[in-house]
């Protein structure tokens, strides 16, 4: 039922902003205006020519609800973008007092940012919008499996991606291969490769957590609204994304280098 009202409201606007929509309400006025100044004292003429005249306006009022919705849009997703770009300052202060740390100190401090910053995507960017969800996936090894390791927003425990699965060979693939993000705008659009079936959100971005050598794993929003969403909201993101791989990667490399030292802290 809500792909129907969907698929019904952009055909609506896609009718609302061609040429045709436009002649209508030129062509209905001026047919409604004659019939009104005609009518005399034809009541029911008086009606239908109003009702004409009504009908044919009717495009340009939703016109301007569109516009006036997509300049809220904007308005709103610029806050979420200066949001991002706060955070990146803060992202690099926290970098710099992380590396002046010993080793232990780093592990910790690294750890702390990582929740610290699925913390800032949640309540910098969808903290009031109970239909979005975001998460953390961390790679399992061998490397062909993730978990998730934390969620803020909808309640709504995510699935892990479990090895075998088609979504998860998609998913790997995808974050072994590149580093660019992933906006899927309505999910009820993916090829069945992608296991789109059974899925409560409609809409999705995906953001690998690699440096240029390691994987580590993979951000994601979703939304239970298509219109949540947007591109713009993906190149922010991945201000979070990079500051979650350089923290993953140094936490990483901590426990390593303790682990190779028999747990002897410098």
């Amino acid at each position: 039922m809500a792909k129907m009202r969907r698929r019904v409201w952009e055909w609506v606007v896609r009718f609302t902003l061609s040429p045709f929509a436009e002649i209508l309400t030129w062509v209905g006025t001026l047919f409604g205006g004659i019939l009104v100044s005609g009518a005399q004292d034809r009541t029911w003429l008086i009606f239908v020519g109003a009702a004409i005249v009504l009908v044919s306006v009717l495009p340009l009022a939703i016109q301007g609800a569109i516009q006036w919705r997509q300049e809220r849009q904007d308005d709103y997703k610029d806050a979420r973008e200066s949001v991002a770009l706060e955070y990146s300052t803060r992202a690099l202060r926290l970098a710099a007092a992380i590396e002046k740390q010993p080793r232990a100190r780093r592990v910790t401090m690294s750890q702390a940012a990582v929740v610290s910053c699925i913390d800032s995507v949640w309540a910098g960017y969808f903290e009031h919008n109970s239909r979005v969800r975001v998460v953390l996936f961390l790679i399992i090894a061998p490397g062909d499996a993730l978990k998730v390791e934390l969620f803020r927003g909808r309640d709504e425990r995510p699935r892990d991606f479990v090895s075998g699965e088609p979504r998860t060979s998609i998913a790997v693939r995808q974050l072994s291969l590149s580093d660019e993000s992933v906006y899927v705008p309505d999910i009820s659009r993916l090829e069945t490769d992608w296991g789109a079936s059974g899925r409560t959100y409609s809409t999705f971005i995906r953001l690998p957590i690699r440096t240029t050598s390691d994987a580590y794993g993979m951000l994601t929003v979703d939304s239970t609204r298509a219109a949540d969403l947007s591109q713009r909201d993906a190149v922010a993101l991945e201000v979070y994304s990079t500051a979650l791989a350089f923290f993953l990667a140094t936490a990483a490399r901590g426990e390593h280098n303790r682990r190779g030292r028999g747990g002897e802290q410098p």
